[in-house]
Formats: structure tokens, sequence, C-alpha cells
């Protein structure tokens, strides 16, 4: 949460919230050794039966907004101040991270959502990510950044959300290693940014 003379911004991140954020199971989506177990099963008397949960957990969470905002700009040109947050003079005054829920696919890969709070001299950033990589199959990475800077009227939501199967990647699975570094590679899907006018 954020005090200002405006009033308190609140944002909420919580497991339960992030769970809900979860979706159908995308059908395009199947662990490596799938088709294998399609193959045997071919030749078997066996009924699969196919559930529509998310097996890889994907949340589109982006948070909950308790208090504080009066009125959102869709599409602003506001923007993150990438400079100001890549200038090591300006001190770092509170850093923490918190695991909302991660699963290790059955060995199959890894599905993480964590959230990190960065405030630093004159402004914060909130960082909410999900991660998923499937072993050989596709890596995915949905973020939301909350950018603020103390005395403004408006904290920048942005949010983004990228994906791409191995074969896109050129079967390089050392490019899905890290979310970190997968950014660089994955197709971006969409992406979006407003501006979340803070209450008077």
């Amino acid at each position: 949460s954020e005090s200002t003379e405006r009033g308190l911004f609140k944002i909420s991140f919580d497991p339960v919230g992030a769970l809900r954020g979860i979706g159908k199971s995308d059908p395009r989506i199947q662990v490596k050794a799938a088709k294998h177990w399609d193959a045997r099963r071919a030749h078997e008397d066996v009924q699969v039966i196919k559930g529509e949960t998310d097996w890889t957990f994907t949340s589109t969470y982006m948070g909950d907004i308790v208090s504080g905002i009066s009125s959102i700009e869709e599409n602003t040109t506001r923007g993150i101040n990438i400079e100001k947050l890549k200038r090591r003079d300006i001190p770092v005054l509170y850093f923490n991270e918190a695991v909302l829920y991660e699963d290790e696919l059955d060995d199959n890969g890894t599905s993480c959502y964590n959230v990190r709070l960065r405030v630093s001299e004159g402004f914060f950033l909130l960082l909410a990510r999900f991660w998923l990589r499937v072993d050989g199959v596709v890596g995915r990475l949905y973020e939301t950044r909350y950018y603020y800077e103390f005395g403004t009227d408006a904290i920048v939501r942005d949010w983004k959300r990228q994906e791409s199967f191995l074969q896109e990647l050129g079967g390089r699975e050392e490019l899905l290693q890290t979310p970190e570094r997968a950014s660089q590679y994955l197709k971006t899907v969409v992406h979006g940014r407003e501006a979340l006018i803070l209450a008077k």
C-alpha cells in the first residue's frame, strides 16, 4: 500500500486469488511423453478422461485493488521509467518477495507465481510474475508491473503475456531455463498499459 496526501492506495496479492485466476486447460499443451502414451492407449481398451482444469496452473491474476483508485486511464501514454530503474546511485530502501504457489508438474517442468516489491528513493516497483516451463514443450511468461513515482497522481500498470513453443525457438531448451532469459525470446501475445488514477 502507498499512503499519500491523496489517500491510501492498497493492493493485495494472495494464493487463493492467484489460483482463482486459473482458467481452463489449454489443449495445445501436453507433456513431452504424451504422444507416446497416446500411441500405447490406441492399442488398449482404455477410456481417457480429460478434465477442464488447467494442469499448468496458468493464472492471469494481476492482484486485487482494495482502495485508493478513483478511475483507470486505459491505453495510457504514461510509462515506466526504465532508465531510473537501472540507476545504481538510487538506493533501494526496501525489497521483498513472496511465492504464491509453485509446482514441478510431476517432474515435467515448473509452474510458479511470485510477487516482488522494490521501494527506492522516489518510486516503487511491484512485479507480479507467472512463469511456466513444460520441459521440451513450451515456455509461458505473464508479468504485471505496478510503477509509481512519489508525488504523482497515478500508478502505471503494465502487463505483458508471452509464450512460445519449443519448435518456435529452434528446439533450444536452454532459452527456457529462467524467466529472465526466456523473456528475451518468447513471443509477445498481448501487451497493455493503463494508469490507475489515485483518489483525492
